[in-house]
């Protein structure tokens, strides 16, 4: 019984929704007051789709990149806790802060949490390959790709 009253109730708002895009008297008024007081509400409150930078970003999970002689890397990302982990250094934890200058490129600020020593590190972040690509020796150094 629960079902057909939701399946009617569902349909009966569908037909609406199409008269009153249609033009029908009063659904189309009543559709003209909703989307007024919508566009009004966000012109208000200045809702955009692009942020404003700079922003604070929070990675997760772990990404991998094969360094220099096979060597491969990986960072892991949890709440503000980065840990780095490779052969050649071992593991390493930091607290973290990642804050993005621009649509692609950010720093990376690093707190060790064994000694408190703090470093900055340029990265790229290319959202669409879900990749971090970090300069350890600078913007115009080469950079090393992390992936997930």
């Amino acid at each position: 019984m629960a079902k057909a009253i939701v399946i009617v109730l569902i349909i009966g708002l569908g037909l609406s929704v199409a008269i009153a895009y249609a033009g029908v008297e009063p659904f189309a008024t009543y559709k003209d007051a909703v989307s007024s007081k919508i566009t009004t509400f966000i012109s208000q409150y200045n809702f955009t789709t692009e942020p404003t930078y700079p922003y604070n970003i929070k990675f997760r999970g772990t990404y991998k990149a094969s360094g220099a002689f096979g060597i491969e890397h990986t960072l892991s990302f949890k709440g503000n806790i980065l840990t780095s982990q490779d052969s050649l250094f071992g593991t390493s934890t930091y607290e973290y802060t990642a804050t993005m200058q621009s649509k692609t490129e950010g720093f990376i600020k690093a707190t060790w949490i064994t000694s408190g020593e703090t470093s900055i590190m340029p990265f790229t972040y290319n959202k669409e390959a879900n990749c971090i690509i970090m300069y350890p020796l600078g913007r115009d150094s080469t950079g090393l790709a992390y992936c997930k």
